[in-house]
């Protein structure tokens, strides 16, 4: 089953190299210093709000239980490592790429190349720890 997996993962994100190129080659409104900073920041944020979320919900029920007298065990530094490696992009790219390409009135969808860029990023930044 694992083996599976990645092969499904490593064909997707071969077909994903394959359509970037075209998208990075369309990008031509960004310096390559612009792209940097955004690919930066959007993964910083997605990282924040992934360790945001996840700390409140591993322990609000631990001090709930606490309030009701429950014994529970502490977790350690494995909150840190499900806060990283709990990160996945899959369906945020095809969510990405589900964008269409132009508008009802025919006019280009603003600014979807960069969207899909950014989420793939964001996918390579945080994939660090899969391996």
């Amino acid at each position: 089953m694992n083996l599976l997996v990645f092969l499904l993962n490593t064909l997707i994100f071969i077909l994903i190299g394959v359509q970037l190129s075209g998208i990075v080659a369309r990008l031509t409104d960004y310096s390559v210093v612009e792209l940097f900073f955004y690919g930066t920041f959007v993964s910083a944020v997605a990282i924040f709000v992934r360790f945001a979320w996840v700390y409140p919900a591993t322990y609000l029920p631990l001090v709930l239980r606490a309030m009701l007298g429950e014994q529970s065990r502490r977790p350690g530094r494995e909150v840190f490592i499900m806060g990283w490696c709990g990160m996945r992009g899959i369906v945020s790219l095809a969510a990405a790429l589900a964008l269409p390409q132009a508008l009802q009135d025919g006019s280009p969808f603003p600014e979807r190349d960069l969207i899909i860029f950014l989420t793939f990023v964001v996918i390579a930044v945080t994939s660090s720890c899969r391996g």
